[in-house]
């Protein structure tokens, strides 16, 4: 929105469509994938990302799928090329790929693309490692919304 509305030459379209992404952005930040563990509120939370939010309650669980990969994987969806504020700390990205994927970092689940793609987000060394893996994904693991050749271009735009 805010690229049509600079087309257009309407600033207060600009400005509006700017300050929607970055709530969003933030609140996706702060509410699902980035949270602060020391929050009273998420005390008795044991896990790494909330899929599901209602309220005071969080659930680590989702509507379609039991896989854990698909709990980070729906935070992460469509990973379009403003999805760079999923970035964060490089041992909070690092926490949730290993609670998603598991700790010797198997990729070929539901949604691995996703997870490679936000992995990369992490630091070089991360983008590096997820650019082996995704050479490596099966196909069957790529959702039908994304596709190998995005994916491993996301990566290498944080690879260099």
């Amino acid at each position: 929105m805010a690229l049509w509305a600079q087309v257009a030459g309407l600033s207060w379209l600009d400005d509006l469509a700017v300050w929607a992404m970055s709530l969003e952005a933030e609140s996706a930040r702060r509410y699902f994938v980035h949270f602060d563990d020391s929050d009273p509120v998420r005390s008795s939370y044991r896990h790494t990302v909330v899929p599901m939010a209602w309220g005071g309650k969080h659930d680590f669980a989702s509507w379609f799928s039991g896989e854990t990969s698909a709990m980070l994987g729906v935070l992460l969806l469509p990973m379009s090329p403003v999805a760079t504020y999923l970035a964060g700390p490089t041992d909070r990205i690092t926490q949730n790929v290993e609670e998603a994927v598991g700790y010797y970092g198997e990729f070929n689940v539901q949604y691995g693309d996703y997870v490679l793609m936000y992995r990369a987000l992490g630091d070089v060394t991360l983008a590096q490692q997820s650019w082996e893996a995704a050479q490596r994904l099966d196909e069957r693991c790529i959702d039908a919304a994304n596709s190998r050749s995005y994916m491993l271009a996301w990566i290498a735009a944080r690879a260099r």
